[in-house]
């Protein structure tokens, strides 16, 4: 197997994130868009809706004013984000999204922990000092051997039932 520059500082991601935050990993997935395919199977995933740009990381757990963390991982001496990358990026800022680009594990790490604390990530548009000013930044709240609790909906009927 080939590991590129970039491909190892997303294995070393998930290598440091299992010791500094092991409870995040469930809710944490990598958007595998990079591969390299003949022109059949490019068509047929671009059919199946993959898209350029799309951040490397999505955390879905929901902070404060931010409905998850979008992660673009870039290596740490040369990275840098294509236009698409930064389209997508704004894009999920405007829908309430926290997305960021990480330049080596250690900073994507750093972002992630401070994203969980609900202190110090910077994204584009806003950062967390804007929702702590607004006093809408909350805690992380990470089950704990059981399911996320959510807060108890109006009892009624189920849609469809009489």
């Amino acid at each position: 197997m080939k590991v590129g520059p970039e491909d190892a500082e997303c294995m070393a991601f998930l290598l440091e994130l299992q010791e500094v935050a092991p409870e995040a990993l469930p809710f944490l997935f990598h958007c595998a868009n990079e591969r390299k395919t003949n022109w059949q199977t490019g068509r047929k995933m671009k059919l199946m809706g993959v898209s350029a740009g799309v951040p490397d990381y999505f955390l879905a757990i929901p902070i404060g004013d931010f409905h998850g963390l979008w992660i673009e991982m870039k290596r740490t001496d040369t990275g840098t984000p294509s236009a698409e990358q930064r389209a997508w990026l704004g894009r999920l800022d405007t829908q309430g999204y926290c997305a960021t680009i990480s330049y080596g594990f250690r900073d994507a790490i750093h972002i992630l922990t401070d994203y969980l604390a609900g202190t110090g990530v910077s994204c584009p548009g806003r950062t967390r000092r804007d929702a702590r000013a607004a006093g809408t930044l909350g805690a992380a709240v990470l089950p704990r051997g059981g399911s996320r609790k959510r807060p108890d909906r109006a009892k009624g009927p189920s849609p469809g039932t009489d």
